[in-house]
């Protein structure tokens, strides 16, 4: 089992708390610029050897120009909420090479109030079509849900719940994944399949 935890110089006790839990595999995701930094540095393979657990680095890409970059360094690439500003660069970033998108339903900025027949949850069948032909995963935030409080996690589960029909309809895989930016928001998931 794996998860995928988004640290800020902590990757130590990641790692420390996924051994606790039994993964087998943690995925840690960086912005361009601090995945270059440390996928030059032999600080995570030596962690992983030491501790006898496989991690994995990826980037967060938030714009075009940075999914050109990272498209160089064959690395794995997710796109969340914060980007684009528009859905056609969406769009095109999905039609690029990323692996995962996740957080898509957490911008309220970007995605306004709800309608009354349906969520405005960030996907739509345009986009589910371009995520089957390029064998994008959509991924659940458990954190997102971890952090979210009262009526706002009703309407975040609504949004993810009608995410994950869209994504069955067009046979898109669903995961779930903890994204923890703390490491006490790791946790460890059984697989599902939808």
């Amino acid at each position: 089992m794996f998860d995928i935890a988004i640290p800020n110089k902590n990757e130590e006790e990641f790692v420390k708390v996924a051994k606790e839990l039994g993964l087998e595999t943690i995925i840690f995701l960086y912005n361009l610029n601090d995945f270059e930094r440390i996928s030059k540095e032999s600080k995570i393979k030596e962690l992983a050897i030491k501790e006898n657990i496989s991690i994995k680095i990826g980037t967060i890409c938030n714009n075009f120009k940075e999914l050109n970059r990272a498209l160089q360094k064959r690395c794995l690439i997710f796109c969340n909420s914060n980007i684009p500003n528009s859905s056609s660069e969406l769009r095109n970033m999905l039609r690029k090479g990323v692996y995962g998108i996740f957080e898509m339903e957490i911008s309220q900025s970007r995605l306004g109030k709800d309608h009354t027949h349906y969520p405005r949850s960030g996907l739509n069948q345009v986009l589910v079509k371009i995520m089957k032909q390029n064998n994008i995963n959509y991924f659940e935030s458990f954190s997102s849900i971890l952090n979210v409080k009262g009526t706002d996690r009703i309407n975040l589960l609504r949004r993810m719940r009608f995410n994950e029909k869209i994504c069955k309809k067009y046979k898109v895989e669903v995961n779930l994944a903890s994204f923890a930016r703390k490491p006490n928001e790791l946790r460890y998931f059984t697989v599902r399949s939808l």
